[in-house]
């Protein structure tokens, strides 16, 4: 299984100013143990976003990643922090918070192209818009993937995280458009 990363800076017009595609290093432990707890029908100790011991279990809405516009809270995320990925991440170092103030991102909802097969490979993209109203320039240096679980309630657990040589920066009136690939290989 890989999982890849195309990340767009658009201008106001829709015009694409920059292109970054690569093969993402980022799967974290959380990616294994989400996947255990679905496949097994069980339980397994997640720590999510928070820094919280949660204890999911398989459910109609695990793995979740359709947040809405405007939720921050899963989905793909956009951050600042620059610490080199580690597989007990759980969260971004510095997620990017929703809204138009100093530092913001607006979040658009995430979307899912069609799952595409041929005879080598099969892959299914995850997109989210990120827009800059922020009124100045924002650096993204991580992106992460984190998925909705269920304990008793809705949890959010990082599965995904890449932290991006250089940045992507992102000016007043951009949109930064992430796309993550999970593809399966023959």
């Amino acid at each position: 299984m890989e999982l890849w990363i195309e990340a767009l800076v658009k201008d106001k017009k829709g015009k694409v100013l920059k292109r970054i595609k690569r093969k993402a290093h980022s799967f974290v432990g959380n990616f294994i143990r989400c996947l255990a707890v679905q496949f097994a029908s069980g339980r397994e100790a997640i720590t999510d976003v928070g820094g919280n011991a949660v204890n999911p279990y398989a459910h109609s809405i695990s793995l979740k990643a359709g947040a809405a516009s405007g939720n921050d809270n899963f989905g793909v995320q956009a951050g600042t922090g620059t610490n080199a990925v580690s597989i007990n991440d759980n969260a971004l170092q510095s997620k990017i918070a929703h809204g138009t103030g100093s530092g913001q991102l607006q979040y658009g909802g995430v979307t899912f192209g069609a799952t595409a097969c041929d005879a080598s490979k099969c892959e299914c993209t995850i997109t989210r818009d990120f827009a800059n109203g922020s009124g100045g320039d924002i650096t993204v240096n991580e992106l992460g993937l984190v998925l909705q679980m269920h304990d008793g309630g809705n949890k959010n657990i990082l599965v995904a995280r890449d932290v991006v040589s250089g940045g992507i920066a992102v000016a007043n009136g951009q949109t930064l458009t992430v796309n993550y690939k999970i593809r399966a290989t023959a």
